[in-house]
């Protein structure tokens, strides 16, 4: 749950400020994060823990007929998934002219990614 939630608020450190630059939303009073307020990220990571919460609630109370290395698989996916959208969103920021952001937001997803994928790995080895 949390690091679901610390890969959405990753993924977001590039979303956000390619949004901002294509016009999609406005901050008015703009922000310490590239004109975003940090705010913003706080918001989104307690909205992801409450929704990835309530998924891992309803996965202990739904009976799931896969084997351990599919749930395994299945819970590595999000991290994956986050982690190819930041590289897209990453190229964007970097192509819209913010290389920081860039650095940023890959600093904080590939660790994740690293941890996930290693995980992964060594339960498959099991």
């Amino acid at each position: 749950v949390l690091l679901g939630a610390y890969a959405m608020v990753a993924w977001d450190l590039s979303a956000d400020p390619v949004a901002v630059s294509f016009g999609a939303w406005v901050w008015e009073d703009g922000g310490a994060y590239f004109g975003i307020p940090i705010s913003n990220f706080i918001g989104w990571f307690i909205t992801a823990l409450v929704i990835y919460s309530i998924l891992v609630l309803m996965e202990r109370k739904v009976s799931i007929r896969s084997t351990i290395e599919d749930r395994v698989f299945l819970k590595h996916i999000p991290v994956y998934s986050y982690f190819l959208v930041t590289i897209n969103h990453s190229l964007a920021a970097f192509q819209r002219g913010y290389g920081k952001c860039t650095v940023i937001t890959l600093a904080a997803i590939t660790p994740l990614f690293i941890y996930s994928l290693k995980s992964l790995l060594a339960r498959i080895d099991e």
